[in-house]
């Protein structure tokens, strides 16, 4: 029976298991291109759905009323659509993106 130790495996090396020569170069920087759209439209939509309450509970900025609708009604709305429209946006990208248009 042999030391544990002895009979190692052995590792990859890094620049062998890159992806800068094996045609992957492309994909990944779909990936990050991807990743960076996402988190991006994540971050706008954390900002407005904070941002809202806290305008609407502790400033006056939505008191105002136009045409009977108020102010805070509209941002509301605009709060609540804001993700919607921008999943349709980022599905029609992703879609353009994959190659599988619809």
């Amino acid at each position: 029976m042999t030391h544990p130790h002895e009979h190692r495996e052995s590792t990859p090396d890094l620049k062998e298991s890159s992806h800068e020569n094996d045609g992957f170069a492309e994909h990944d920087a779909a990936i990050r291109q991807h990743k960076r759209v996402v988190l991006g439209a994540a971050g706008v939509t954390v900002a407005a759905f904070m941002t809202f309450p806290v305008l609407a509970s502790f400033t006056g900025v939505f008191d105002g009323v136009a045409n009977g609708v108020g102010a805070g009604y509209v941002a509301g709305l605009v709060v609540i659509l804001l993700p919607v429209i921008g999943a349709v946006v980022y599905r029609a990208w992703t879609s353009r993106m994959e190659g599988g248009e619809r």
